[in-house]
Order: structure tokens, then C-alpha cells, then sequence
């Protein structure tokens, strides 16, 4: 199976949540500014995504790489929002 922009994000969204990534989740939580709990998220991601889509190529890996951080970021800059109150999310 080829792996796309579009199916690499299904799969990342797949395995968001707390039963998958949970640990990592309320790093992030905890601590949205650190560098080291988002690159583990992603990392998480990206692995069971990894696992899930069935193909090891260098290019899936790097198109699902890719969603993750930009998925653990989203998430990340959702969190630094609701901790200031700010709702004008993107």
C-alpha cells in the first residue's frame, strides 16, 4: 500500500489517543513548551502509525514522520490555548 500525505494523516489520527499515546499526550500537557515531550509524541506517533500502515518503506516513514510532528504540534499549540484562554485556534 502507498502511503500518502492524506492516508499518512488517517493513520496518525488513528492512533490518537490516550489508549495509544496517552503517556505521551500528558507530557505534552504538562509541559507544551517542551521540545522532548512533543518529539516523543511524534515519535509515538509515527511508530504506531508506522506499524498500522504495514509498509516500512523510507518514504512511508518519512510522509507518516512528517504528519506526526505536524499532528503533535497542532495538539501542543491546543494545549498552550487552553491554558491561556485563548480560543482562536487554527
Amino acid at each position: 500500500m502507498a502511503i500518502d500525505a492524506a492516508k499518512a494523516k488517517e493513520l496518525i489520527e488513528s492512533v490518537f489517543s490516550y489508549d495509544k499515546v496517552g503517556a505521551d499526550m500528558n507530557a505534552v500537557r504538562k509541559a507544551p513548551e517542551s521540545k522532548d515531550a512533543l518529539k516523543r509524541l511524534s515519535e509515538a506517533l509515527a511508530s504506531k502509525a508506522a506499524a498500522l500502515a504495514g509498509d516500512d518503506s523510507p518514504g512511508a516513514r518519512d510522509i507518516i514522520a512528517k504528519v506526526a510532528k505536524e499532528r503533535a504540534q497542532q495538539y501542543a499549540d491546543g494545549v498552550k490555548a487552553s491554558k491561556s484562554g485563548c480560543g482562536g485556534l487554527k
